[in-house]
């Protein structure tokens, strides 16, 4: 058994209270494999890839951090779902039921979802496209980790074995495996000898694994954290004070121009209070507790941290079994996991580029998205009568990967310029805080705080997460929207006979972060996604068109080297 590090047992813990999952979709040309056919292909790949087949097992009383057992795979983690015709307006409506679900990784720490026959689907023309959603736990991967999963679960040999080979460090066999709870699907195996240091061995033990084993391990666990814990937090208390000097020479070497400052912070708009629609005013909530930064990002951020990545690489595993009932059960079908703040019903929406349509020299796919969103969002605004003088989004960032950390980013707050009028500046502005704030990042003094986090003892982390308060806005927050962009890789993905087309993601919804967009590229498509809580963004599509009609100006601006009317004041289409 490995035990999970503080950063993944974070996401796993803040999934018992707001959903955090995380939702990559990819667009097939449907070659008409039956359903079987297709449940046959993910049992197959999913066994040979290791971060399928593990799962959580809870330390009693939360006394410690989990342990990652292997599991298995069972038969409700590939579920198809059925109607007489789907079209792509259908699937939306159903994809914003999905997104508002969550599976639980003490459980099973994926699921995939299959629709297939879809008419209208963008770049399809008539064909029925096959669409697949691989719903995947945050404690187990990053956006990046994720994406790697997928490539190796939709790739060709090849491309498996070089998505798992780029993969990071994977944890060396462990020493116990975890029972199975249920049993797998025949055509499921639970696990694989080629990715870990030795060989499973089968044998009696195996065969006759009672739950008392299980129980007694878990006891020792609970046992040995708590003779842990003096040592534990003697560490969080030296490092507590290494992390205190850190922030000093931070702060100095920031006056002194040393390194790129922080990015700023904003007061929060009618995009950040739960149950308020954007067509009228609220005044902000005060935080009625003490600051809890950690937390705090985590909960902003909408846990679209999970989609690591500003134009990053990514390629890797994922998914496996069986099929629910037709219609509208996707609630039924994924409803483990933790509930986000209130009634939450989700909406979500994509515009699919070809990835030419949005390319500008000397200029990232990323920093075009994060101009044509100031541009949507504060036309978006002031149609509904909200004047705002700033906007801010928050983008996460890959950091390289720590031992055994699944997740491993950070966040950028990037100022969207929406009072710059000339788009050229404006973007040129984006660019370069992207790229300051990705230099400050990536600085070694900022570990000083995660490497307090990671020795805190495992009570006190799950009581800080309990007691964090999600209907509170806090005063301040580093943006009013999650930006996440990540670059899938290329388009030689293939599923049930058919290739790839698009993919897209839909960075989780969190208790600030209202609406959140994603930039997900494959190939030579580029998808802008939306996705947002229908009590403050009740008119999602009216805000879609306004992001197509920006993202068509600000390209065209950007092209021309001029300064044509800003995306602010330009009609929808």
């Amino acid at each position: 058994m490995v035990t999970a590090t503080a950063s993944d047992t974070t996401m796993y813990w803040l999934s018992r209270r707001i959903r955090n999952d995380q939702f990559l979709l990819y667009c097939f040309r449907d070659a008409g494999a039956s359903g079987a056919e297709l449940r046959a292909t993910i049992a197959r790949r999913s066994a040979s890839i290791p971060d399928l087949g593990l799962r959580l097992r809870p330390v009693p009383g939360e006394l410690g951090y989990p342990r990652w057992v292997r599991g298995g795979t069972t038969s409700d983690q590939f579920v198809e779902y059925e109607r007489p015709q789907w079209d792509w307006v259908t699937l939306c409506a159903d994809l914003g039921e999905l997104v508002g679900t969550g599976v639980d990784a003490a459980v099973c720490a994926w699921r995939l979802h299959v629709f297939r026959g879809v008419l209208g689907v963008p770049e399809c023309g008539s064909d029925p496209a096959l669409i697949v959603v691989l719903q995947i736990s945050h404690a187990l991967a990053d956006g990046r980790r994720a994406a790697r999963i997928a490539r190796a679960l939709f790739g060709t040999d090849s491309v498996q074995s070089a998505a798992m080979m780029g993969g990071g460090r994977l944890p060396t066999r462990p020493r116990g495996r975890g029972r199975l709870l249920i049993a797998p699907d025949p055509h499921c195996r639970t696990g694989t000898h080629r990715f870990w240091s030795h060989p499973p061995r089968k044998g009696v033990r195996d065969a006759y694994r009672f739950p008392s084993t299980d129980r007694a391990r878990d006891l020792v666990a609970a046992a040995l954290a708590v003779f842990a814990m003096p040592i534990r937090i003697g560490q969080t208390l030296v490092r507590g004070v290494s992390a205190y000097r850190a922030r000093r020479k931070l702060a100095e070497l920031t006056a002194s121009g040393g390194i790129p400052a922080a990015g700023p912070e904003y007061p929060p708009c009618v995009l950040n209070r739960p149950g308020r629609s954007a067509r009228g005013d609220a005044p902000a909530t005060s935080v009625g507790e003490r600051d809890r930064p950690a937390v705090r990002d985590s909960l902003e951020a909408g846990h679209s941290i999970a989609e690591t990545g500003v134009e990053s690489e990514s390629g890797s595993p994922a998914e496996c079994s069986e099929s629910a009932p037709a219609g509208g059960s996707i609630a039924a079908a994924s409803t483990e996991g933790g509930s986000a703040p209130g009634d939450t019903r989700h909406l979500v929406r994509m515009i699919v580029f070809r990835a030419s349509e949005l390319r500008v020299p000397d200029m990232t796919v990323t920093v075009v998205a994060l101009t044509a969103i100031s541009g949507a969002l504060s036309h978006y605004l002031e149609r509904r009568g909200q004047s705002v003088r700033r906007l801010g989004a928050h983008v996460p960032i890959a950091l390289p990967p720590k031992s055994l950390e699944r997740n491993s980013y950070r966040s950028l707050g990037i100022d969207l310029c929406i009072t710059e009028p000339d788009i050229g500046v404006r973007a040129a502005r984006i660019a370069e805080q992207v790229r300051l704030r990705r230099i400050r990042a990536a600085h070694p003094l900022l570990d000083a705080q995660d490497r307090v986090v990671a020795v805190v003892p495992a009570p006190l982390r799950f009581r800080e997460i309990a007691r964090y308060r999600l209907d509170t806005v806090p005063e301040s927050i580093a943006g009013h929207t999650v930006v996440s962009s990540v670059r899938r890789g290329g388009a030689d993905l293939s599923f049930g006979g058919g290739a790839v087309v698009f993919t897209a993601g839909f960075p989780a919804i969190g208790s600030v972060m209202r609406l959140t967009h994603g930039v997900h590229g494959l190939g030579e498509t580029v998808t802008l996604s939306m996705h947002a809580d229908a009590a403050t963004i009740p008119d999602l599509d009216d805000y879609a068109e306004l992001l197509r009609a920006a993202a068509s100006e600000v390209v065209a601006a950007l092209r021309n080297n001029a300064s044509p009317v800003p995306p602010s004041a330009a009609p929808a289409r």
